[in-house]
């Protein structure tokens, strides 16, 4: 069965291995996300929307712009704290 292919929860709910993240309803591809991703941890001391947009291939700065602002909020921790002590 195909991973991305939706199924039914108890609730009678569809679910797909991207409900609850940040690339839900998603229009692009998982291989662009992912290599979105990599671009943005690897890549020091970070990445631009316009440098992504060029880098993926994007017609469009707003959709870099989107999913580098998704990327770089799913790894934020709410529950952070102010850091403490000696930094």
């Amino acid at each position: 069965m195909d991973p991305l292919y939706p199924m039914i929860c108890e609730r009678g709910h569809r679910v797909t291995v991207t409900s609850g993240t940040i690339m839900h309803r998603t229009k692009q591809p998982l291989t662009t996300w992912f290599y979105a991703a990599y671009l943005v941890a690897t890549l020091t001391p970070g990445i631009s929307a316009l440098q992504l947009q060029k880098q993926l291939g994007f017609g469009r700065y707003e959709t870099a712009f989107q999913l580098l602002h998704k990327l770089r909020s799913g790894l934020v921790d709410p529950c952070r704290e102010p850091l403490k002590g000696e930094v």
